[in-house]
């Protein structure tokens, strides 16, 4: 067995499981995204040949192709994105309740939204600096929440005032598309992919410092 192998073996992986679903949330977001600019294309064609068969008022064609692109540029790639924000979301929470379980000495985690509170205090404790992060997942959770209890919509949301202010420092995600409905959240195609990308390493970062700091039972 070659020295490279033998050293790969040997090294430990850290939240593996844990990473491995956050970058799903990435790859359900890519691929579903990809699939609703196939359907489009797919649907402005059958309403160009419906258009070449029987030879369509021009209102009526313009109609269908308004549908289209409100359909396929607007409406499915919000709930697409929507739906990605609440996944990510649930696998923050789920890890750090994970990771929970496994400290000599856990928090007590009654409810999820005591899950943030958690992570923030874990990582102060081991000295991870990673304050831009924590401050985009708290964030993150507050768009996931008026999302879930308000259908994206701000005015709503309970905590409309701080979220209006926060949101701004989410690249891609605003109240404030005047292609969209007033009020509701936005999150441009991409915005999401980074902040997922950032976390999954926050996350692994926050196993491994556990591990290293003999914060973690023995199995």
């Amino acid at each position: 067995m070659s020295q490279f192998k033998e050293q790969f073996l040997k090294e430990k992986i850290y939240a593996f499981l844990e990473q491995s679903m956050i970058s799903d949330v990435k790859d359900f977001l890519v691929i579903s995204e990809k699939n609703v600019e196939i359907q489009y294309a797919k649907e402005l064609d059958s309403i160009r040949l419906l258009d070449a068969e029987n030879n369509l008022p021009i209102g009526y064609l313009s109609g269908l192709q308004e549908n289209a692109r409100l359909r396929f540029e607007m409406n499915l790639p919000i709930c697409i994105r929507y739906s990605s924000v609440v996944l990510l979301v649930t696998m923050i929470e789920w890890s750090i309740k994970n990771l929970n379980k496994q400290l000599k000495k856990p928090e007590l985690i009654i409810k999820d939204s005591m899950a943030l509170e958690s992570l923030k205090k874990l990582s102060s404790d081991v000295g991870l600096k990673k304050i831009d992060v924590i401050e985009d997942i708290e964030v993150i959770v507050y768009a996931r929440n008026c999302i879930a209890h308000s259908a994206g919509v701000l005015n709503n949301y309970k905590h409309s005032k701080k979220l209006s202010v926060d949101i701004k420092r989410l690249n891609g995600f605003t109240f404030n598309n005047p292609d969209f409905i007033k009020d509701y959240l936005w999150i441009e195609r991409n915005a999401l992919n980074p902040y997922i990308d950032a976390i999954s390493d926050f996350i692994f970062l926050l196993f491994k410092t556990c591990y290293e700091k003999d914060l973690v039972k023995a199995r």
